[in-house]
């Protein structure tokens, strides 16, 4: 697929990567029901993704599936190239002065790791120090 992955896109919107109003040409994930021809089979909710024609345009949510170029033209400074002897995409994020460079068989993940790299704070998580007291209750502090 030329599309990031459900688990990438979920990703990618948590991190405030631009959910634009759904248009012809795009890919997005919606729920469905998955639908089985045996009856004895539970239906259950699934994502799929579906690319929009003129005929199949909503306005009730779902979670936007951006192509390379999608991430690509929000990215700066980014170098992006095939390795036909790998078979692999390499996508380079530039920041504070250092290059990361990560890889993938799919362009558009490639380019959506470079993304989450360049524009995803990181989340500091306080550390805690547990004792053990004598009359086995336990003491929790902070940093």
């Amino acid at each position: 697929m030329d599309i990031v992955s459900f688990e990438t896109a979920v990703k990618l919107k948590a991190a405030g990567f631009p959910q634009p109003e759904p248009k012809r040409g795009q890919a997005w994930y919606r729920q469905c029901w998955e639908q089985y021809q045996d009856d004895s089979i539970p239906q259950k909710m699934v994502w799929h993704p579906y690319w929009l024609t003129n005929d199949m345009l909503w306005t009730d949510g779902g979670i936007f599936a951006p192509t390379a170029t999608d991430i690509l033209t929000l990215l700066d400074s980014t170098r992006f190239y095939f390795d036909r002897l790998q078979k692999i995409w390499y996508a380079d994020a530039y920041r504070y002065n250092t290059a990361d460079e990560f890889k993938h068989e799919n362009p558009a993940e490639a380019a959506a790791m470079a993304w989450m790299a360049r524009y995803c704070k990181p989340i500091k998580i306080p550390v805690h120090t547990i004792t053990c007291m004598t009359d086995s209750s336990l003491s929790i502090g902070g940093e």
